[in-house]
């Protein structure tokens, strides 16, 4: 009869054979209309070392304790230490932190004209723009610009800009 050692003695160390550890993002990469709080977490116990310039992390960066506020766009690069000593890939993330209103170009600019004319409203980036044709106040609820407006008699255009992320544009 063959005797067996206890199973505990069969694989005393299944730390040393586990996959390194994998980082996760919030919120996701992408374009925000303020500053946000990044944070990052470990599929595994260890330490969380990033970089928020150019260089790329490594044993000296700092590591991660907490939420990171970006103020600016930035690429965010990161990597995760396990309790193992597995160390996962460089990743990175990059957030463009986008605080500026599109501005509103109307062709042709305002003036006195007379019979009716064709005004295209052009935007410094992608943006809905909404207006108005007798003065009033212009809201999200006015009409939204899709292609030239026709003008004529004693018409008052009024407009403005939202971008992607929600920058408005001063009312013109």
């Amino acid at each position: 009869m063959i005797r067996r050692p206890p199973r505990s003695t069969l694989f005393p160390y299944t730390t040393l054979f586990r996959s390194p550890p994998v980082v996760k993002v919030k919120p996701h990469p992408g374009t925000y209309g303020a500053a946000i709080n990044v944070t990052l977490s470990s599929n595994e116990k260890g330490a969380i070392r990033y970089e928020t310039g150019e260089r790329e992390p490594g044993p000296s960066s700092p590591i991660y304790h907490g939420a990171i506020m970006l103020t600016r766009s930035m690429v965010l690069k990161y990597f995760a230490v396990d309790e193992a000593g597995n160390r996962g890939k460089i990743a990175s993330a990059a957030f463009v932190i986008d605080t500026t209103p599109p501005t509103v170009t109307p062709r042709p600019k305002g003036g006195n004209y007379s019979g009716r004319i064709r005004v295209k409203l052009e935007t410094s980036e992608p943006a809905d723009i909404f207006y108005t044709l007798d003065g009033s106040p212009v809201t999200r609820q006015s009409l939204k610009y899709r292609g030239p407006i026709n003008v004529a008699g004693n018409a008052i255009l009024s407009y403005f800009a939202v971008d992607k992320v929600g920058n408005r544009s001063d009312a013109a």
